[in-house]
């Protein structure tokens, strides 16, 4: 049985996975949106609802890098944790309908 137990605890492994949450956007997405000709509907059609509409008619975008760790044994995980790497903001912003600027907005957790 103790055979066992040893065998069990060398087996462990640690785990470590980074995952990208939300509405990351893309450098290729945004090479299909013409500034002065891509209205809010555009946006939406190639990245989807925002996470934010902002009172002007701006349209929010975030996305969160997690990685996500553990201890493992047969799939069975404890000491599980969790923590952000970076935020990620990108915001459309429009006037008389149409795209006027793209800001993005990058913030590494310390």
């Amino acid at each position: 049985m103790a055979a066992l137990a040893v065998a069990a605890l060398l087996s462990c492994e640690r785990e470590s996975r980074t995952t990208l949450t939300g509405h990351p956007v893309r450098p290729h997405e945004v090479a299909n949106l013409t500034i002065g000709k891509s209205t809010p509907q555009d946006v939406e059609r190639l990245l989807g609802p925002p996470d934010e509409r902002a009172p002007d008619g701006s349209l929010v975008y975030r996305a969160t890098a997690l990685r996500r760790s553990g201890r493992s044994i047969a799939g069975f995980t404890w000491n599980a944790s969790e923590e952000v790497l970076s935020e990620r903001e990108a915001t459309f912003r429009f006037a008389s309908g149409v795209l006027r600027q793209i800001c993005r907005e990058s913030r590494e957790s310390s």
